[in-house]
């Protein structure tokens, strides 16, 4: 049977002219504040907020949120998502 798995780490290449990725949102959740001024983010493991789930149950469709500083751009972005440590996901 699936198994539900979890957000464990996460790089996101954003383009610089937004200025600061503030913070992440999943489920409408903020998992990560710590803001970042250089693309690319990457986020380990040890940096998401603690106590703030990030599963995703089997068949579930989620959101994922990015607020930056400079509003949105039109430009590429590049995500990558890693999943228990085991499964990555590119967009």
């Amino acid at each position: 049977s699936a198994q539900r798995v979890q957000i464990t780490a996460l790089r996101l290449a954003w383009p610089p002219e937004l200025d600061r990725l503030d913070r992440i949102r999943f489920k409408s959740r903020t998992i990560w504040d710590r803001g970042d001024s250089h693309p690319p983010t990457s986020i380990d493991p040890g940096e998401w907020k603690w106590g703030v789930s990030r599963r995703v149950d089997p068949g579930a469709q989620e959101t994922l949120t990015f607020i930056f500083t400079g509003g949105s751009s039109s430009e590429e972005y590049d995500l990558e998502i890693t999943l228990d440590g085991v499964c990555a996901i590119s967009w």
